[in-house]
């Protein structure tokens, strides 16, 4: 196994609640997305270290929002409006 960093969405309950639903937004852009980087596991640090790029400081150049999605075949049964909600800006 890697070692790890332990993300905020870890923390702060949000990867408790949208593991059983397949994906959950790890870090939220900071207005609205203009783009979603979807990742899982150790490409996680490195969706967060390209949103980062690509979004410095508050007047963001490009929003991105990260979201992880541990399990495909679960998130694809999820519903169409919470599968929308998750991936569009």
């Amino acid at each position: 196994r890697q070692k790890l960093d332990v993300l905020e969405a870890t923390a702060n309950g949000a990867a408790e609640r949208g593991v059983p639903r397949g994906g959950y937004v790890v870090r939220d852009a900071s207005r609205e997305a203009e783009a979603i980087l979807i990742a899982t596991g150790s490409e996680l640090a490195l969706a967060l270290n390209a949103q980062q790029q690509l979004a410095p400081a508050e007047n963001a150049r490009i929003a991105v929002r990260v979201v992880s999605m541990p399990s495909t075949t679960v998130f694809d049964r999820q519903s169409d409006v919470w599968v929308a909600d998750l991936t569009t800006r």
